[in-house]
């Protein structure tokens, strides 16, 4: 869970840990903004509640006549950052953890933490087979749905894939079983791009 405190929220560094616990929140979001006539600074960080510790931060440095591009590109970058991290972070604690038992949950996000790494065939297979088991475990999962058909199609797409007519096929029903779920699925529209 990750909470981005609003205006009103001054939540300093030293009292992370006790304003996100109750909350639920594992990580946060926290930084400010100082202004001057021509430029605007924009400081973000984000937090490990468990450990109170910075895990990434950045200075973005704007001009007030671009302030509309700014937010965009901030945004952006932040969606970015703190997806790998705390894809990144999480991967850490389930692999600290006796495989037997990892829930579906693990599987599904070891194997996205292993799709964000340089892609070889070992990888990706290790990857695939995250997902499949995670499916295996939770065979409602859209998610496990949607990363099967995700690597399906990058496979097929790069010419890894030992039968691009399978592939296809089941990529082309896994796709269509998530955006029946949700149809709003953005990843799933574009995978299906891809594929048609």
């Amino acid at each position: 869970v990750v909470r981005m405190p609003g205006p009103a929220d001054e939540v300093r560094p030293t009292d992370a840990r006790q304003a996100d616990v109750a909350s639920g929140a594992n990580y946060i979001i926290q930084g400010g903004i100082r202004g001057r006539a021509d430029k605007t600074e924009v400081n973000v960080q984000l937090i490990d509640v468990e450990t109170n510790s910075q895990m990434w931060a950045e200075r973005f440095d704007i001009n007030i006549t671009r302030i509309r591009d700014a937010h965009e590109d901030i945004t952006a970058r932040l969606v970015r950052i703190v997806n790998l991290k705390v894809t990144k972070d999480v991967n850490r604690r389930i692999e600290a953890l006796p495989r037997h038992d990892w829930t579906a949950s693990d599987f599904l996000m070891h194997g996205h933490a292993l799709f964000l790494r340089p892609m070889t065939v070992e990888v990706r297979r290790d990857a695939m087979a995250c997902f499949e088991r995670a499916l295996e475990m939770d065979p409602g999962s859209t998610d496990a749905r949607l990363w099967i058909a995700i690597v399906l199609v990058a496979n097929v797409l790069e010419g890894w894939s030992q039968s691009a007519i399978e592939d296809t096929a089941r990529a082309d029903s896994l796709l269509i079983d998530v955006l029946r779920h949700d149809n709003n699925n953005s990843f799933a529209h574009t995978y299906m791009g891809m594929l048609r």
